[in-house]
């Protein structure tokens, strides 16, 4: 089973694992035995240093332990998932707000991108042709940024046959994957696993609704996962945004993101969903003064890069390079420490907001004029009104943001 779990990545390892366990499970918890006997399968060396000699030893699970990763190294990970990192599953359901339906939702949101229409009937590739899912990725509308580097896990029912007789339906299967993925994340889930034998029901925040029904049936999903086109954290984020009209002059609806920046839980996912948008690897994360700077900040740590300020000009001690950009009534100047990056690094663009793109766009030329490799750039707002996403596209970036908001 380990040499299995080895060669999967992402959802496919939770897959095998998941599926295996809650297959059984509603036999087993009937059985203290079989309980016993079931988490006995799965035993994995873990990696340890001998305290007398100090040597590379390993040694069999305890109770405690995490998972080990199957890969060797983030190398080794990105190579197995089409250069994207696989996230940390075991902690995904908290990562995501209402997590296990967040994880349901995707593991069944896999869809052809040829006539996908959204829920008001339009079809997204009329109205944006240059939206087209690249190679290597597969189109998934409840994924960050549409696309997934992940292949679907679920393809077809019965890829696994449950001991109780229930129906694998791709529906139920990726219910009990939600279902394993929300037990994998309980903050007592060590107490479980030492205590397996004695309990005698689901861990109590597990949803019962992803248990077998007795006639092997699924049971209903709720409205919100069977029927949204978009995950269903988008809208709950959202409202955490603030706007304020007519400021900062009559007839500007100013979004502001500071009340999102006070929620703990919001913030923690709008990171989180920016990680996973993210398409490459990357060696630097640019921030554009000032609001860029946190988001910057916050994503250089799981993704393991340094952080590349962007300043007006004249605020940056030393030596800098500039770029100029318009402004409605004259223009405004940017600029970097000339000593900031290495020719040939791959570097983010990141702020908080994209309105016209001149900000964004002067940020590109100023990175590539240093010789920087910029093929994405994330924004947590995007106004599409005013173009500016379209506008670094057509200059061979790819720009995502989280949402969206009409007018200026």
């Amino acid at each position: 089973m380990p040499r299995i779990i080895a060669s999967l990545v992402g959802a496919a390892f939770i897959f095998v694992l998941g599926l295996a366990l809650f297959g059984t499970a509603k036999t087993a918890i009937e059985d203290p035995a079989k309980e016993t006997a079931i988490a006995n399968q799965w035993v994995i060396e873990q990696p340890t240093v001998n305290p007398e000699t100090g040597e590379a030893s390993t040694r069999k699970n305890v109770a405690s332990d995490r998972f080990p990763s199957p890969f060797a190294n983030e190398v080794a990970a990105r190579a197995a998932n089409n250069n994207a990192l696989p996230p940390d599953l075991s902690l995904m359901t908290k990562a995501r707000h209402d997590g296990s339906n967040y994880v349901h939702a995707l593991l069944m949101g896999y869809r052809n991108q040829a006539g996908y229409k959204n829920e008001k009937g339009e079809e997204l590739l009329k109205m944006f042709p240059d939206a087209k899912t690249p190679q290597g990725l597969h189109f998934n509308p409840w994924f960050a940024n549409l696309n997934i580097a992940m292949p679907p896990p679920l393809t077809q029912d019965g890829q696994v046959t449950y001991s109780d007789g229930t129906k694998a339906t791709k529906d139920q299967m990726a219910r009990d994957i939600a279902a394993f993925l929300t037990w994998t994340a309980e903050p007592n889930l060590d107490t479980r696993h030492g205590s397996i034998g004695a309990a005698r029901g689901p861990p109590a925040t597990m949803d019962p609704g992803v248990r077998h029904d007795d006639d092997g049936s699924p049971p209903p999903l709720t409205p919100h996962a069977s029927q949204a086109t978009h995950a269903p954290m988008n809208d709950d984020l959202k409202a955490l945004i603030r706007t304020i009209p007519d400021f900062p002059k009559p007839g500007i609806q100013f979004r502001d993101i500071t009340t999102l920046l006070l929620d703990p839980a919001g913030l923690a996912a709008t990171i989180d969903r920016m990680v996973a948008a993210t398409t490459g690897p990357v060696d630097l994360i640019a921030g554009i003064e000032a609001r860029g700077f946190l988001f910057a900040a916050a994503l250089a740590v799981p993704l393991k890069a340094g952080v590349l300020l962007i300043r007006k000009d004249g605020k940056l001690p030393g030596a800098t390079i500039a770029e100029d950009y318009a402004l409605e009534y004259g223009q405004d100047r940017i600029a970097m420490h000339e000593d900031a990056l290495v020719p040939g690094q791959r570097v983010l663009l990141v702020d908080d907001l994209i309105a016209t793109g001149g900000t964004a766009r002067a940020a590109v030329r100023l990175l590539r004029k240093a010789g920087a490799i910029v093929e994405q750039a994330q924004f947590v707002i995007d106004l599409p009104d005013l173009g500016g996403a379209d506008a670094l596209r057509a200059d061979g970036v790819q720009a995502d943001a989280l949402f969206a908001f009409e007018g200026h």
